[in-house]
């Protein structure tokens, strides 16, 4: 089980809470012995007061490790970049590619049929900015006036892959148009993983 607890800030930190988090293994009923291959992240940069929150969801045999791998250097990547914190996008976009590329190139995790899916948010005084890829998805609540508790997603999950990603060959390109019902005849029901895809 991966699990995890931080205080933020000196003075209470991000709206003076503290940040806890916990992941369940999927269940497996033909492994009993399957690991947990979920990574959390859950850091403070100090120097600006952001609060980067995450989860990776690795897949496959070695998918642990891939998830691992983003979670202890995503963070200090995109903090230290020279785009952050005024450009959060930018700096969350580079370095996601960029480690993949390093992952791709690390002799140690064997990324054949394995991979991670990732949902991050970094929040920076009262902007909250989200990077998501594959599967998982961020989902807020709310406390309404009434006192009941409401919910709502802030990431978007897409059927389809951008161009960038189909034309560097990650992933086999989607039949065009698909809807809500079942994929044209002939068409894969999912898209073909190849070394690395790691769920763009």
């Amino acid at each position: 089980m991966a699990t995890g607890r931080r205080h933020c800030g000196a003075g209470g930190g991000i709206n003076g809470g503290n940040v806890a988090g916990k992941s369940k293994k999927g269940y497996a009923p033909y492994n009993p012995q399957k690991k947990n291959q979920d990574s959390l992240v859950m850091r403070e940069e100090a120097k600006t007061g952001s609060l980067m929150l995450g989860v990776l969801d690795g897949h496959g045999e070695h998918g642990d490790l891939v998830s691992q791998y983003f979670r202890d250097r995503l963070p200090d990547l995109i903090f230290s970049d020279r785009h952050y914190p005024q450009r959060m996008e930018k700096a969350m976009v580079s370095h996601f590619d960029g480690l993949e590329q390093r992952l791709l190139d690390e002799p140690a995790i064997n990324t054949e049929f394995s991979g991670t899916t990732a949902v991050v948010g970094v929040i920076h005084e009262d902007v909250l900015k989200v990077a998501n890829i594959g599967d998982s998805r961020l989902i807020i609540g709310k406390l309404a006036r009434d006192n009941s508790q409401r919910a709502g997603q802030l990431s978007q999950m897409k059927r389809d892959a951008t161009t960038d990603y189909v034309a560097r060959g990650y992933i086999v390109p989607p039949p065009p148009a698909l809807g809500a019902g079942e994929p044209p005849a002939g068409a894969p029901a999912e898209p073909e993983k190849k070394k690395g895809f790691f769920g763009f």
